[in-house]
Order: structure tokens, then sequence, then C-alpha cells
């Protein structure tokens, strides 16, 4: 990267921060007084792993939840779309050429079973205790990820800046291996190391070789149905270079007040969720739908 771009780059993300701390500072106050509302949490092996290290993988079997069912038959009947899904056509999407995602109004209004899913209650209870706060549930993204020899977009390096935590919820619709794309991310312990690159858009594969051995770089691999909790705002992390097609289906989550509304409030995604809002739906989830 050209010092002199990246030294600007890095200022500007700095008056960011600085502009940014009286938002911080009421965020910080919100979140103190809101611990003794917390639900309480079902699933407190996943929110440790999260809270401790950005990262928790599982398997849908393992969680038990009452949706899965609905949801894999949703799938089932999804596969043919996903592998037609087409890269020209991304809904408003900024998506490198590589990547196609379906029509998240059509999914919700056709297949609500799907983004229904992330909207299940110890979900939300999960999220909301490693977030804080309120939260909102951003939808369902179902992507199709081409086996072209492109590394741009979010095959490079990047921390998401949407929020102060900003969990998402990948779940893998093929088996993943190492030629599948596997997400990938560097571990936490790392990220001191990695503090020049805050602020940064995406980092290169040889600019993260340099502060990082490619031997510390953890890849998730899994059978179909292998499910990702992560901090994408805090963990970096990428979408490995595929050989072969790989199908994912992403949920994200961000607090009521984030810290860039700009990147959180997607006119698609709120539209998806007002399709949702025509379901009948308990008061829990549908203050977890909107801002």
């Amino acid at each position: 990267m050209d010092q002199m771009k990246f030294g600007a780059r890095k200022l500007r993300y700095r008056m960011r921060e600085l502009l940014a701390m009286p938002s911080d500072l009421r965020f910080a106050v919100e979140r103190s007084l809101h611990v003794a509302k917390l639900p309480k949490v079902v699933m407190p092996d996943i929110l440790e792993s999260l809270s401790n290290s950005g990262i928790a993988v599982t398997h849908l079997e393992n969680l038990e939840l009452e949706g899965t069912g609905d949801l894999l038959t949703a799938l089932k009947r999804l596969m043919t779309v996903i592998r037609e899904l087409n890269p020209a056509e991304n809904h408003s999407f900024t998506l490198p050429p590589y990547a196609a995602i379906m029509n998240p109004v059509i999914l919700a209004k056709d297949y609500p079973e799907v983004p229904l899913w992330g909207l299940q209650e110890p979900l939300l209870n999960l999220i909301e205790n490693f977030i804080g706060s309120p939260l909102v549930c951003m939808g369902a993204s179902l992507r199709r990820d081409l086996a072209i020899p492109d590394s741009s977009g979010t095959r490079r390096w990047h921390i998401d800046p949407n929020d102060r935590r900003y969990p998402k919820i990948i779940l893998y619709l093929n088996d993943v291996c190492q030629d599948s794309g596997p997400f990938q991310y560097i571990p936490s312990f790392f990220h001191k190391q990695l503090d020049e690159f805050r602020g940064v858009k995406s980092v290169s594969l040889q600019e993260m070789v340099a502060q990082v051995s490619p031997e510390y770089w953890c890849s998730v691999y899994g059978r179909a149905g292998t499910v990702i909790f992560v901090d994408t705002a805090n963990l970096f992390h990428r979408g490995a270079v595929p050989r072969k097609e790989r199908y994912t289906l992403f949920y994200s989550y961000t607090s009521k007040r984030p810290k860039r509304p700009d990147l959180c409030n997607r006119a698609h995604m709120r539209d998806s969720m007002i399709e949702l809002g025509r379901l009948p739906l308990s008061a829990r989830q549908r203050d977890a739908m909107f801002f």
C-alpha cells in the first residue's frame, strides 16, 4: 500500500475516532445501565467463546433451536435458486463480481422461515448479551461465491466498521474445505500488532503476511450446517479465494445506536423486515427488527 495513502487513511480514521468519542461515551453509559435488563442466555458456552475470542463455531444440530427444521426445509427448496444467483443482479448491495446475493425482500416474502430463524428469541438473547444493549437484527443474506480467482472485496483482510461490536451468524450451506473458500480470521491475540490496519478499508494478502505468518491464520472448515458466530468489528477476517463455489447464509446484528448508522440502516434490508413484519411475531421479535 502506498505509504502516503495509508497515512491519510489512518489520519481520517483517527479523526473519526475522536469525533465519535461523545457517542462512544454515551453508549458505554447506556450499556452499563442495561446490564440489569439483560435476558437469560441458554447458550452460555457460545457467549463465553464469542466474548473471549470473538468467535464460536458449532453446528445447527447442536443448537437445538425450534425453527431449524423449518429453516432446513426452506433451504432445501432454495438450493436451485442459490446456485443460479447472478452477480449482475445484487439488489443495491455493493459486492465484488464474484459474489451474488438473493433479493432480501423476495427471501422474506417467499421463504420467511429463513430470516425468521435469526429472530428466534434464544439467539436474540445471546446477541443482546454480547452487544450489551438493545439490538437490531439486520436480516438474512443468502450468498453465492463463485470460483473465480479474484482476491478483491471481502476476500481481502478487513474488519467491519458498522458498530462497536458487530456480531454475525454465518451458516455454511455446503461442505466447506480448503478449496471451498473457508471463512478465515486472525486470532485476537495478534490484533495489537495489527493496530496500524484499523481504519484501513482492507488489507492485502502481502500486507497481512508481513505482520502475521500464515501458519497462524485460522480457517473454519465444516460440513453443511456449520454455524459461525463472529464479531466482525473486532476480528480481522476474510473469505479465502475458492476453487469451487461456496454457499452461505448470513445474519447480521447491531445495537440500536450503531457507530455507523449509515452502514447499518440500509433500505433493502429494512424493506425485507417490513415484509417479515406482516407475520405474527412476538413483541420481542418486532422490537429487534427496527432501529
